[in-house]
């Protein structure tokens, strides 16, 4: 069997950005009875919807401007109402039109003389042509965070319908299961404040408030073995869902582990149906293919194992790797929605990772506009 490649001592997580181990995550909270678990097999895409408004407000659509480069929004634009990075210490940075932006037609642009950090000053070691290999002290590759830019604007683009297709227990507890992306590291929140709010587990905690207790029990650097061989402690919460969310440390480990990764999440899967626990399967987007580490071939075998696993049980998948796609505008997909060059999802990211999981948590069909977070896109 191939060595388990763990990346908890090459992960990109500061020490201020770690959580207390799974003890202090799992909470003994209330529980609501329900029936057993379902679900559809992924997220239905959502349909044109008639707004009263000729405009929806785009918020937060985060991109990486280099020089005056112009950089395509996912929308078409009618008014561009803030431009935003965040600082050294996380205070917000607005910037100002024509002095530091301008638009033209569906893009953005920083000016000659903007204040915009310009990320063709953005430099890191590289080994091999432009591959590099990873190194914490000093970092390599440094953190985009700061690179990171938020466009809030009105668009003409249609409305959509979310469609709701809950699960069979829809309040009681939740349990967010999980490594780095799920504990939300690199976003703002997280690298400043130690906190998980604008990680998607953070997100349902907050807009599923009064209807379900969620917990978010994920720690960086985690593999899908570890919850395995801990599964009784996982369990100690009594949680009536887990959103099960690992692969993109355990792939790394290549062809050779895939079936030792496929042989743990079907017995993790079997163990979590006799306990009567409904599971949300997430997959994972496409890392930085310049890291000496990534094998592309292995993003794709590892995320159709997680994809079969529940397509055999009707459970639902969760594809990242999809979306992200579609939301980069062209670009490589940890490009303008990571904030560490690598693999952690910056805001926007993690917001598009909470679109796609919270119409499990929908008890009805919702325009788009007004599921909070959500994140307009034909997903």
């Amino acid at each position: 069997m191939a060595t388990l490649w763990n990346i908890r001592n090459q992960e990109l997580i500061e020490p201020r950005a770690l959580s207390a181990a799974l003890a202090a995550a799992m909470l003994t909270l209330a529980s609501c009875s329900g029936g057993g678990a379902s679900g559809s097999m992924v997220t239905p895409k959502p349909t044109p919807v008639p707004t009263a408004s000729p405009t929806i407000q785009i918020m937060g659509e985060a991109r990486i401007m280099s020089a005056t480069t112009l950089v395509a929004l996912l929308n078409p634009v009618s008014q561009v109402s803030a431009v935003y990075s965040y600082g050294d210490q996380g205070q917000r940075i607005d910037y100002q039109q024509g002095t530091d932006w301008i638009v033209s037609g569906n893009s953005i642009a920083r000016t000659a003389g903007s204040r915009i950090p310009n990320f063709a000053n953005y430099t890191y070691t590289k080994t091999n042509g432009d591959k590099f290999d990873f190194a914490g002290d000093p970092r390599n590759p440094p953190l985009t965070i700061g690179y990171n830019i938020y466009v809030d604007y009105s668009s003409t683009a249609p409305d959509l319908t979310v469609k709701a297709t809950p699960l069979a227990k829809r309040n009681g507890t939740v349990l967010c299961a999980g490594d780095s992306i799920a504990h939300g590291a690199h976003t703002v929140a997280s690298y400043y404040h130690n906190s998980d709010w604008q990680g998607w587990c953070g997100m349902l905690r907050k807009n599923l408030q009064g209807q379900a207790s969620v917990v978010n029990a994920s720690i960086p650097g985690s593999v899908l073995q570890s919850f395995s061989s801990n599964i009784d402690s996982w369990l100690a919460s009594d949680p009536d869902t887990i959103i099960l969310a690992f692969g993109m440390n355990d792939h790394v480990n290549g062809a050779a582990y895939l079936p030792t990764f496929t042989q743990h999440l079907n017995t993790v899967l079997d163990r979590l149906g006799a306990e009567n626990v409904q599971v949300v399967l997430v997959g994972f987007f496409q890392q930085n293919e310049r890291w000496n580490m990534e094998d592309p071939s292995q993003t794709i075998a590892y995320n159709n194992a997680i994809r079969t696993a529940a397509q055999v049980r009707g459970l639902p998948f969760v594809d990242p790797y999809a979306a992200f796609g579609k939301a980069v505008a062209g670009s490589e997909q940890f490009y303008h929605l990571t904030a560490d060059f690598m693999h952690h999802p910056n805001i926007y990211g993690q917001r598009i990772y909470y679109s796609l999981i919270i119409p499990y948590f929908l008890d009805r069909d919702m325009p788009s506009s007004a599921v909070p977070d959500y994140v307009l896109g034909n997903w």
